[in-house]
């Protein structure tokens, strides 16, 4: 295989540099775009944990304001001197739901966990024994937060918080129990999301409440504790992730997860990962591929004008080789040359030894000029 080894034109030069030029943009490209995807992450990270943060705070306001406006009413309630039953506290407790939207339900049970009271009269009778948070009130527990259930009437997950309904001598006379979706506290927030956010509230377990993106969860898609950033985010860590497929199976996201401390719940906001990075390389694309167009348009030009300029000097070079006078003078140098060549070599070693004599015999002949020269 044979390779160009002559010296390059003029117009192939140019081409080699604008390549050059081309191929040093183009990796200064490259890093600039991979300083500006780290940087667009960096921001929309920390935009992520804002936003998640936000969100907890949120949430954590709603957990706040439902505990003051049960104790309230559990104080009203105690200190009253008739029975805990549903003509005494039934109104009581409307009034309180029609001024809390967000619950679903607000019930008295009496100390063996059986329901006395509601706000709508519904579900007398019925026995809340079994459910934990009725457990925890019992052992003496001030408040208490479930984690997701299943509604008594409902069969929806459901959240409740409970605490005890104490008399003036501070005895329980019964649990005061506020029920609502996890979606709720979710709802109305002030905070503009992302339109590909996810927000998820998970429960002191890892159990999925809510899901903004998924709302119909099965009973084993909602536990999440493997997932990454749940069990640092569980243990009170503010806990940022990125590039990672949380916290449920599919395209990797990044986020943020955030414990709710009131509650000790955890916000996580996340958003998918592929749509951040696509934007910067579609713009990294469109800018590499003008770049390159230009250079290689410039390289085509510059090729062009090259030729149109080197064409008149290359007529006139071709022009010299077909001059007769320099024609003539080559072939008479080569016939030189062939009849130097032709000759035996015999004759060519006479030749020399008489060019050797002649050249000692010429300061001979000089030294005698010299001679007489001066005698005369």
């Amino acid at each position: 295989m044979r390779f160009w080894t002559g010296p390059l034109s003029l117009s192939a030069r140019l081409a080699l540099a604008t390549i050059a030029v081309l191929f040093a943009v183009q990796v200064i490209g490259v890093l600039a775009y991979q300083r500006d995807l780290d940087e667009r992450r960096r921001a929309e990270l920390a935009n992520a944990v804002a936003l998640g943060r936000s969100i907890a705070t949120v949430v954590d306001g709603f957990a706040q304001d439902l505990e003051r406006t049960t104790f309230a009413a559990a104080v009203l309630l105690g200190r009253q001197a008739q029975p805990l039953d549903q003509a005494s506290t039934g109104p009581p407790l409307k009034a309180i739901l029609d001024d809390y939207p967000r619950l679903r339900a607000l019930f008295l049970t009496d100390l063996a966990g059986r329901v006395t009271a509601s706000d709508s009269g519904i579900g007398i009778g019925t026995d809340a024994s079994a459910r934990p948070y009725i457990g925890s009130l019992q052992r003496g527990a001030a408040t208490v937060w479930s984690g997701s259930l299943s509604g008594l009437e409902s069969g929806e997950v459901t959240i409740a918080f409970g605490r005890p309904v104490r008399g003036a001598d501070g005895a329980p006379r019964a649990f005061m129990i506020a029920a609502f979706h996890a979606a709720r506290m979710a709802e109305g927030l002030p905070i503009a999301l992302p339109p590909d956010a996810e927000v998820a509230i998970l429960d002191e377990n890892g159990q999925v409440l809510h899901s903004s993106a998924r709302p119909q969860l099965g009973p084993t898609e909602r536990d999440v504790r493997a997932a990454p950033g749940v069990a640092a985010a569980l243990a009170g860590a503010i806990t940022p992730v990125s590039n990672a497929v949380t916290p449920f199976a599919g395209s990797a996201r990044f986020g943020v997860f955030v414990p709710v401390e009131r509650t000790r719940w955890v916000v996580g906001l996340t958003r998918p990962q592929a749509p951040l990075e696509a934007a910067l390389r579609r713009r990294f694309i469109e800018q590499s591929g003008a770049i390159a167009a230009v250079m290689l348009g410039a390289a085509a030009l510059q090729a062009l004008l090259v030729r149109r300029l080197a064409r008149p000097l290359e007529q006139l070079a071709a022009a010299a080789r077909r001059c007769p006078w320099r024609a003539h003078r080559h072939s008479k140098r080569a016939g030189l040359r062939r009849r130097h060549r032709s000759r035996p070599p015999r004759h060519r070693d006479a030749d020399h030894d008489r060019g050797g004599r002649r050249a000692r015999d010429a300061p001979a002949q000089g030294n005698r000029d010299g001679a007489g020269h001066g005698r005369r």
